[in-house]
């Protein structure tokens, strides 16, 4: 259930990512659009060719004259765009890969569950219960024990210590009102 949670939130935050950056693609667009309106109207726009092509489109290409600054940014930008789109193309890769693997999951959980009840049923007497694959190695599960035998010794000295304490602070109040009954 987890992990259909998990790859659900997954995949809407691909999604949302996926939106924003058409969102931004648009925006770019838009800009291009404009500036090249802006530079077709300056006169910088040399040639303005539109040709039909196989499927009846028609294609239309611009040249500019544009700085090599602002070539080198155009690039970039492209560059930039790109990256994102693949970058967010390969989450969303990941994401469908990670719910197929939850939804697979789910599917031998359920299975071994139907096989349980099926074998339960078969048998009244008899129960079979699967055990897990071992998460950890054996050196893994040495180094876990070691490490639990470590904070057992220091629970139980603080124990001890604990105790001493309240025995000391007891004496101490015990001598107290002693004392407090000497003086009366």
């Amino acid at each position: 259930m987890k992990k259909k949670l998990f790859g659900t939130l997954l995949f809407s935050v691909v999604l949302s990512s996926l939106a924003y950056a058409e969102a931004d693609a648009d925006k770019m667009r838009e800009r291009m659009e404009a500036r090249e309106k802006q530079l077709q109207e300056q006169g910088v726009i040399e040639n303005y060719n539109s040709v039909e092509n196989s499927d009846g489109n028609i294609v239309t290409t611009t040249t500019t004259n544009l700085s090599p600054e602002e070539e080198r940014e155009a690039y970039a930008a492209l560059e930039r765009a790109r990256a994102r789109i693949e970058k967010e193309e390969k989450e969303k890769l990941k994401a469908q890969q990670e719910m197929e693997e939850a939804q697979k999951q789910e599917e031998v959980q359920a299975e071994t569950v139907t096989e349980q009840v099926v074998d339960e049923n078969s048998n009244q007497n008899e129960v079979s219960v699967e055990t897990p694959a071992p998460r950890m190695s054996p050196e893994e599960e040495k180094e876990a024990y070691a490490a639990l035998e470590r904070v057992r010794a220091r629970i139980l000295k603080e124990d001890e210590e604990r105790a001493e304490a309240l025995k000391a602070a007891a004496e101490q109040q015990a001598q107290q009102e002693n004392g407090d009954k000497v003086a009366e």
